[in-house]
């Protein structure tokens, strides 16, 4: 049964094109042309000021002095103006440049001091490891085995709840120790003795999120993608498109059919065929590739060889900005489903489906930035991603990005920072908490958010209405009765030897 538990009345808007993003390099730069421009205007008005000596002008002095005294004091008064207005200007230019120092080091000292503070409380985290472990394991044991002391089961029951539901109600809480990850590592590595953080890449512990991610990711296999259709074939043995009975009427309809992407086995995509006719009554054609979220959570070394392509490992290496055998068979499902490399793309994902579609978007404008002697970019022009982390990874030149984020779910935290604030990043947060780490990440809760963003959208709301209008106009969503759907299926997932 699905829970569309939130209405998401009220979307509270992060990034897009009413965001107001301030960047140090571009106020140096102005403050740069400014203080250039003052210079040129400073040089000109004492050039200026030499035509009070002109030949002809004291040539024609005796025969009108007063017409030669007010040229004269007009050229002065101009001259005079000119350096005031330079004067100004230089004002202006050291007054922009302060601001940018200011700027710079004031988000750099609070950063810092964020992260000193969340290191501190994450190492020590990291040092009582041990003991915490030893209480956990006690308190789990003794509410396994203890079923039969009265009152007891009860007791397990609301100490679980209980910080399952402080969790999902204060999920700063999380986002707070992931941003100390390199001191709860530092911390966990003096367990392992002094040869522990040789171990990590570079040969000392990590200095944040991204990188203890990166060194967790090792002890994971990454492996290679496998890649197979899962829908019917036709004759010559190739994939056939099937019609789609889902809509593209918004974004509400598209997360909608992401969630019957999810709910087949594991590792299951689905590359979705519109065609709808645009200007002049031209058809057009656009894909829509649904990717969902994990599927698997073995540690290793079950994980080493589990099939899974979405598993935990996945997750660390996205958190860590790399690539992962997921992405990867996301994108040779593309190819096989012939998906034309100028035709426009976008990515729905659902938690490491989003983050994959993040990652995906990134390699691809990568790609296209480098040019044809590294292969022809597919052209992703667009991002919906519901409960994924996403601060910690490359950001997509040239892609649109909306982010759902439920108040209540604490996965979109894991990276330990919000979403990047750009013009082109739309992320829109609501509340919903079930006091259930669970309920709260499920795509179902998504679906009312996403219906919220296509009421947005009508009302005129500036950043869901610039997103669904792109959307309809790159062809993503039916623009009238002659849109027409059809669907090729895929399964991903890893070569096990």
């Amino acid at each position: 049964m699905r829970d569309n538990g939130s209405d998401a009345t009220t979307l509270r808007a992060r990034g897009g094109p009413c965001g107001l993003t301030v960047r140090a390099a571009d106020l140096h730069r102005l403050a740069g042309l400014i203080g250039h421009e003052a210079k040129e205007l400073t040089r000109e008005a004492w050039r200026s000021r030499g035509w009070r000596a002109d030949a002809d002008l004291a040539l024609s002095a005796p025969l009108s002095p007063a017409t030669a005294a007010e040229a004269e004091t007009a050229i002065l008064h101009a001259a005079g103006g000119a350096l005031g207005v330079a004067a100004d200007a230089t004002r202006l230019g050291s007054s922009v440049a302060m601001a940018a120092w200011t700027y710079e080091h004031a988000e750099r000292a609070a950063e810092g001091l964020w992260l000193g503070v969340d290191d501190a409380v994450a190492l020590r985290v990291g040092l009582l490891a041990p003991a915490l472990v030893t209480w956990g394991a006690t308190g789990a044991a003794t509410c396994r085995f203890g079923g039969d002391v009265p009152g007891l089961s009860q007791g397990c029951a609301a100490a679980g709840h209980s910080l399952e539901s402080t969790l999902t109600a204060h999920p700063w809480l999380v986002e707070h120790l992931v941003h100390g990850g390199s001191g709860l590592v530092a911390g966990l590595s003096l367990w392992g003795g002094p040869v522990a953080p040789l171990a990590w890449p570079g040969g000392r512990p990590p200095l944040n999120t991204r990188d203890a991610s990166r060194g967790l990711q090792q002890l994971f296999v990454d492996g290679t993608p496998l890649v197979r259709s899962t829908g019917p074939r036709g004759g010559l043995g190739q994939p056939t498109w099937q019609a789609d009975t889902g809509g593209v009427t918004g974004v509400g309809a598209l997360v909608r059919s992401l969630h019957t992407t999810a709910d087949k086995p594991g590792g299951a995509i689905d590359i979705r065929r519109v065609t709808t006719r645009g200007p002049g009554r031209a058809t057009r054609t656009a894909y829509i590739v649904n990717i969902p979220g994990t599927d698997s959570w073995l540690t290793p070394p079950a994980q080493w060889h589990s099939r899974s392509a979405p598993d935990l490992g996945g997750n660390l290496r996205l958190v860590g900005d790399q690539s992962t055998v997921y992405s990867r068979g996301v994108v040779q499902a593309m190819e096989r489903a012939g998906v034309p490399r100028s035709a426009p793309v976008m990515l729905v994902g659902h938690s490491q489906g989003g983050m994959t579609a993040y990652r995906i978007a990134a390699d691809q404008s990568r790609l296209r930035a480098t040019g044809s002697r590294h292969g022809q970019a597919f052209n992703i022009t667009h991002v919906i991603t519901a409960g994924s982390p996403l601060a910690t990874m490359t950001v997509p030149d040239g892609t649109r990005v909306l982010s759902l984020e439920a108040s209540g779910d604490i996965v979109p935290d894991l990276d330990g920072a919000p979403n990047p604030d750009r013009a082109d990043h739309l992320t829109y947060s609501f509340e919903r908490d079930r006091g259930d780490i669970g309920t709260n990440h499920g795509i179902d809760g998504y679906e009312g958010a996403a219906a919220g963003v296509d009421r947005l959208a009508a009302r005129g709301a500036p950043g869901a209405a610039g997103f669904v209008d792109s959307l309809r106009l790159d062809g993503f969503l039916a623009a009238d009765d002659g849109t027409t759907v059809a669907t090729t299926g895929w399964e991903v997932s890893r070569a096990v030897p």
